[in-house]
């Protein structure tokens, strides 16, 4: 049974999978209905990338790549929204997905909850879109380890 305690928290998480702060402070990225939104704190402007059906952003930890896990794929950017990058994932459904980097910036890894124990991940290679499917029980969640 949920408790409106539980339903929060899940709707916090959700809500933070969809805005990324970049290392830096300089840059947050976000999503935006149907859009990722890049804004630059220091002078307030804002980037427009439309067309992907964002579910989550993250920042690389160097901060020259955004990745934004979509619908069906996961893509990558450069800081100024250009240079985009299509890392087909397709996974069926992905509305509660989530995606990170690895420490070095290289791997992205995706999760997917999936009816019963267990929930699709995949870990992506950033340059080439290499797939390489883990299966985790729920409630495992998917981190990096710092080298």
């Amino acid at each position: 049974m949920l408790t409106n305690s539980d339903e929060r928290s899940k709707r916090l998480t959700r809500r933070m999978k969809r805005r990324s702060l970049s290392r830096n402070g300089a840059l947050l990225a976000y999503t935006s209905g149907e859009k990722v939104e890049i804004r630059d704190m220091a002078s307030g402007t804002t980037r427009t990338i439309s067309g992907l059906t964002p579910l989550a952003v993250r920042w690389s930890p160097v901060d020259d790549r955004l990745a934004v896990r979509g619908l069906r794929s996961i893509y990558t950017m450069n800081s100024l929204g250009t240079e985009l990058r299509t890392l087909n994932a397709d996974h069926a459904d992905a509305s509660d997905s989530s995606v990170d980097w690895s420490p070095d910036g290289t791997w992205l890894v995706v999760s997917i909850p999936e009816i019963g124990l267990l929930s699709r991940t995949t870990i992506v290679d950033a340059q080439s879109g290499l797939l390489l499917p883990l299966r985790l029980s729920a409630g495992q969640g998917i981190s990096w380890a710092p080298n």
